[in-house]
Protein backbone atom coordinates (compact mmCIF):
# COMPACT_ATOMS: atom_id res chain seq x y z
CA UNK A 1 0.00 0.00 0.00
CA UNK A 2 1.12 3.23 -0.64
CA UNK A 3 1.15 4.93 2.71
CA UNK A 4 2.30 1.74 4.63
CA UNK A 5 5.65 2.85 3.86
CA UNK A 6 7.25 6.56 4.34
CA UNK A 7 8.38 7.73 0.32
CA UNK A 8 11.55 9.56 0.50
CA UNK A 9 10.45 11.85 -2.57
CA UNK A 10 11.69 15.16 -2.74
CA UNK A 11 9.98 18.64 -2.26
CA UNK A 12 10.96 21.50 -4.39
CA UNK A 13 11.33 23.97 -1.19
CA UNK A 14 14.35 21.33 -0.15
CA UNK A 15 16.44 22.46 -3.36
CA UNK A 16 18.59 26.05 -3.05
CA UNK A 17 18.05 26.66 -6.64
CA UNK A 18 14.06 27.03 -6.23
CA UNK A 19 14.03 31.72 -6.47
CA UNK A 20 13.57 32.93 -3.03
CA UNK A 21 10.20 34.44 -4.69
CA UNK A 22 8.75 30.62 -5.11
CA UNK A 23 9.80 29.19 -1.75
CA UNK A 24 8.89 32.22 0.33
CA UNK A 25 5.12 32.75 -1.99
CA UNK A 26 4.70 28.87 -1.08
CA UNK A 27 5.95 29.46 3.07
CA UNK A 28 3.13 32.22 3.17
CA UNK A 29 0.04 30.88 1.97
CA UNK A 30 0.93 27.67 4.25
CA UNK A 31 1.63 29.19 7.18
CA UNK A 32 -1.99 31.45 6.33
CA UNK A 33 -3.68 28.03 5.68
CA UNK A 34 -2.36 26.82 8.70
CA UNK A 35 -3.18 29.78 10.96
CA UNK A 36 -6.78 30.14 9.58
CA UNK A 37 -7.76 26.60 9.93
CA UNK A 38 -5.90 26.13 13.90
CA UNK A 39 -4.07 23.30 12.93
CA UNK A 40 -1.69 23.60 15.63
CA UNK A 41 -3.73 24.87 18.29
CA UNK A 42 -4.11 21.48 20.31
CA UNK A 43 -0.35 21.38 20.92
CA UNK A 44 -0.05 24.71 22.98
CA UNK A 45 -0.59 23.04 26.25
CA UNK A 46 2.29 20.34 25.43
CA UNK A 47 4.52 23.28 24.35
CA UNK A 48 3.90 24.88 27.69
CA UNK A 49 4.54 22.10 29.83
CA UNK A 50 7.90 21.89 28.14
CA UNK A 51 8.68 25.15 28.88
CA UNK A 52 7.65 24.51 32.31
CA UNK A 53 9.75 21.77 32.98
CA UNK A 54 12.67 22.79 31.13
CA UNK A 55 12.87 26.45 32.96
CA UNK A 56 12.62 28.19 29.65
CA UNK A 57 10.75 31.17 28.51
CA UNK A 58 12.81 30.83 25.10
CA UNK A 59 11.66 29.24 21.86
CA UNK A 60 13.79 28.39 19.17
CA UNK A 61 11.71 27.79 16.11
CA UNK A 62 13.71 25.76 13.22
CA UNK A 63 12.90 25.81 9.43
CA UNK A 64 10.55 29.00 10.14
CA UNK A 65 9.85 29.59 6.91
CA UNK A 66 7.76 32.48 6.56
CA UNK A 67 7.33 32.01 10.58
CA UNK A 68 4.63 28.98 10.47
CA UNK A 69 2.26 28.03 13.64
CA UNK A 70 4.65 29.51 16.44
CA UNK A 71 3.58 32.95 15.91
CA UNK A 72 0.41 32.18 16.62
CA UNK A 73 0.61 29.75 19.50
CA UNK A 74 2.98 32.32 20.95
CA UNK A 75 0.37 34.78 21.45
CA UNK A 76 -2.11 31.90 22.60
CA UNK A 77 0.40 31.20 25.72
CA UNK A 78 1.63 35.03 26.69
CA UNK A 79 -2.12 35.50 27.00
CA UNK A 80 -2.38 33.10 29.43
CA UNK A 81 0.12 34.80 31.29
CA UNK A 82 3.53 33.13 30.51
CA UNK A 83 6.22 35.09 29.24
CA UNK A 84 7.62 33.66 26.40
CA UNK A 85 10.53 34.62 23.81
CA UNK A 86 10.70 33.11 20.08
CA UNK A 87 13.68 33.03 17.86
CA UNK A 88 12.47 31.90 14.64
CA UNK A 89 14.81 30.42 12.05
CA UNK A 90 16.02 28.49 9.12
CA UNK A 91 18.31 27.82 6.39
CA UNK A 92 16.65 30.53 4.04
CA UNK A 93 15.98 32.84 5.97
CA UNK A 94 12.71 34.56 4.86
CA UNK A 95 12.27 38.74 4.96
CA UNK A 96 8.99 38.20 7.75
CA UNK A 97 7.35 41.38 9.52
CA UNK A 98 7.66 41.01 12.99
CA UNK A 99 4.98 43.42 15.37
CA UNK A 100 6.31 42.89 18.77
CA UNK A 101 9.53 42.56 20.09
CA UNK A 102 9.30 39.32 22.50
CA UNK A 103 9.79 37.35 18.78
CA UNK A 104 12.40 38.00 16.45
CA UNK A 105 13.59 36.07 13.56
CA UNK A 106 17.39 35.18 13.03
CA UNK A 107 19.18 36.79 10.52
CA UNK A 108 21.69 34.02 9.61
CA UNK A 109 21.25 30.64 7.95
CA UNK A 110 20.66 27.97 10.60
CA UNK A 111 21.08 24.22 9.62
CA UNK A 112 18.77 22.15 11.86
CA UNK A 113 21.18 19.58 12.57
CA UNK A 114 23.92 22.09 14.12
CA UNK A 115 22.45 25.14 16.17
CA UNK A 116 24.56 27.96 16.73
CA UNK A 117 25.76 27.95 20.95
CA UNK A 118 23.90 31.42 20.87
CA UNK A 119 20.39 30.14 20.56
CA UNK A 120 19.08 28.18 24.02
CA UNK A 121 15.85 27.48 24.40
CA UNK A 122 13.34 24.71 23.49
CA UNK A 123 13.62 23.56 20.27
CA UNK A 124 10.41 23.17 17.85
CA UNK A 125 10.15 22.12 14.53
CA UNK A 126 6.51 22.54 12.33
CA UNK A 127 5.52 20.63 9.60
CA UNK A 128 8.98 20.44 8.70
CA UNK A 129 10.77 17.38 10.83
CA UNK A 130 9.84 14.71 7.43
CA UNK A 131 12.17 16.74 4.91
CA UNK A 132 15.11 15.40 6.76
CA UNK A 133 16.11 11.48 5.82
CA UNK A 134 16.52 8.99 8.82
CA UNK A 135 20.32 10.29 9.07
CA UNK A 136 19.52 14.07 9.00
CA UNK A 137 16.38 13.97 11.00
CA UNK A 138 18.44 11.78 13.73
CA UNK A 139 21.20 14.35 13.59
CA UNK A 140 18.83 17.03 14.78
CA UNK A 141 17.93 14.99 18.21
CA UNK A 142 21.14 14.16 18.50
CA UNK A 143 22.42 17.90 17.94
CA UNK A 144 19.20 18.78 20.58
CA UNK A 145 20.52 16.29 23.07
CA UNK A 146 23.97 16.78 22.87
CA UNK A 147 23.05 20.63 24.04
CA UNK A 148 20.55 19.17 27.21
CA UNK A 149 17.83 21.16 24.75
CA UNK A 150 14.34 20.27 24.87
CA UNK A 151 12.73 19.70 21.12
CA UNK A 152 9.22 19.18 19.91
CA UNK A 153 8.28 17.92 16.54
CA UNK A 154 5.04 18.00 15.01
CA UNK A 155 3.52 17.48 11.72
CA UNK A 156 -0.26 17.56 10.56
CA UNK A 157 0.46 15.57 7.20
CA UNK A 158 -0.10 12.53 8.59
CA UNK A 159 0.70 9.28 6.15
CA UNK A 160 -2.95 8.54 5.41
CA UNK A 161 -5.29 8.09 2.51
CA UNK A 162 -7.77 11.27 4.53
CA UNK A 163 -5.15 13.36 5.10
CA UNK A 164 -3.92 13.17 1.14
CA UNK A 165 -7.36 13.50 0.02
CA UNK A 166 -8.02 16.79 2.18
CA UNK A 167 -3.95 18.42 1.38
CA UNK A 168 -5.04 17.61 -2.46
CA UNK A 169 -7.42 20.83 -3.20
CA UNK A 170 -4.91 22.96 -1.04
CA UNK A 171 -3.17 24.86 -4.09
CA UNK A 172 -6.04 24.77 -6.17
CA UNK A 173 -8.06 27.16 -3.51
CA UNK A 174 -4.58 29.15 -3.89
CA UNK A 175 -6.08 31.57 -6.18
CA UNK A 176 -9.07 32.57 -4.08
CA UNK A 177 -7.46 32.86 -0.49
CA UNK A 178 -3.88 34.99 -2.13
CA UNK A 179 -5.68 38.32 -1.76
CA UNK A 180 -5.85 38.09 2.04
CA UNK A 181 -2.49 37.21 2.92
CA UNK A 182 -0.39 39.83 4.43
CA UNK A 183 1.49 42.03 3.71
CA UNK A 184 0.89 42.35 0.04
CA UNK A 185 3.91 41.35 -2.20
CA UNK A 186 3.81 41.57 -6.22
CA UNK A 187 6.40 38.27 -6.67
CA UNK A 188 3.08 36.58 -4.79
CA UNK A 189 0.72 38.15 -7.08
CA UNK A 190 2.56 37.61 -10.46
CA UNK A 191 4.04 33.90 -9.59
CA UNK A 192 0.15 33.07 -8.74
CA UNK A 193 -2.00 34.73 -11.39
CA UNK A 194 0.18 35.39 -13.94
CA UNK A 195 2.78 32.71 -13.71
CA UNK A 196 1.59 29.94 -11.17
CA UNK A 197 4.36 28.51 -9.97
CA UNK A 198 3.31 28.98 -6.55
CA UNK A 199 0.53 26.58 -7.01
CA UNK A 200 2.44 24.24 -9.00
CA UNK A 201 5.19 23.71 -6.13
CA UNK A 202 2.56 24.36 -3.21
CA UNK A 203 0.89 21.44 -4.85
CA UNK A 204 3.48 18.91 -5.30
CA UNK A 205 5.43 19.80 -1.84
CA UNK A 206 2.22 18.90 -0.01
CA UNK A 207 1.89 15.41 -1.31
CA UNK A 208 5.08 14.95 -1.20
CA UNK A 209 4.91 16.15 2.57
CA UNK A 210 2.28 13.70 3.27
CA UNK A 211 4.43 10.50 1.46
CA UNK A 212 7.60 11.76 3.67
CA UNK A 213 5.88 12.25 7.27
CA UNK A 214 6.81 9.57 9.96
CA UNK A 215 4.87 7.67 11.91
CA UNK A 216 4.57 7.59 15.92
CA UNK A 217 6.64 4.14 15.11
CA UNK A 218 9.25 5.67 12.95
CA UNK A 219 9.57 8.55 15.52
CA UNK A 220 10.32 5.88 18.08
CA UNK A 221 12.89 4.29 15.98
CA UNK A 222 14.60 7.90 15.76
CA UNK A 223 15.05 8.60 19.07
CA UNK A 224 15.82 4.92 20.61
CA UNK A 225 19.22 5.58 21.10
CA UNK A 226 18.80 8.32 23.07
CA UNK A 227 18.05 7.22 26.44
CA UNK A 228 18.84 10.05 28.58
CA UNK A 229 15.79 11.68 27.50
CA UNK A 230 12.15 11.14 28.23
CA UNK A 231 10.63 10.76 25.11
CA UNK A 232 6.72 11.81 24.50
CA UNK A 233 5.18 10.58 21.00
CA UNK A 234 1.69 10.56 20.13
CA UNK A 235 -1.71 12.11 17.86
CA UNK A 236 -3.71 14.55 18.69
CA UNK A 237 -6.98 15.25 16.57
CA UNK A 238 -7.35 18.72 15.00
CA UNK A 239 -9.75 20.53 12.89
CA UNK A 240 -10.97 19.67 9.77
CA UNK A 241 -10.44 15.80 10.59
CA UNK A 242 -6.72 16.33 10.48
CA UNK A 243 -4.36 14.67 13.44
CA UNK A 244 -1.10 16.33 14.46
CA UNK A 245 1.37 13.66 15.42
CA UNK A 246 3.98 15.02 17.67
CA UNK A 247 7.26 13.91 19.54
CA UNK A 248 8.82 16.04 22.40
CA UNK A 249 11.97 15.35 24.40
CA UNK A 250 13.70 16.87 27.28
CA UNK A 251 16.40 15.58 29.46
CA UNK A 252 15.82 13.16 32.27
CA UNK A 253 15.71 15.16 35.76
CA UNK A 254 18.88 13.45 36.76
CA UNK A 255 20.90 14.43 33.87
CA UNK A 256 19.60 18.45 34.11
Amino acid sequence: MLFNKRVPVFELQDFSWLPSQIRDGVTDYLAFCLDILNIYTPVSPLIMNTLINAKTNTIIDLASGSGGPIKKLATEIRTSGMELNVILTDLYPNKVEINDNTTQYYSRSVDARNIPSDLRGMRTLFTSFHHFNDTDAKGIIRDSCQNNAPIGIFEFTSRDLLTFCLCFPTAFLMPFFTPLIRPYKFSRLFFTYIIPLIPLVTFWDILASVLRTRSEAELKEIVKNENHYDWRIGTLKTSLFFKVIYLIGTPKLEDN
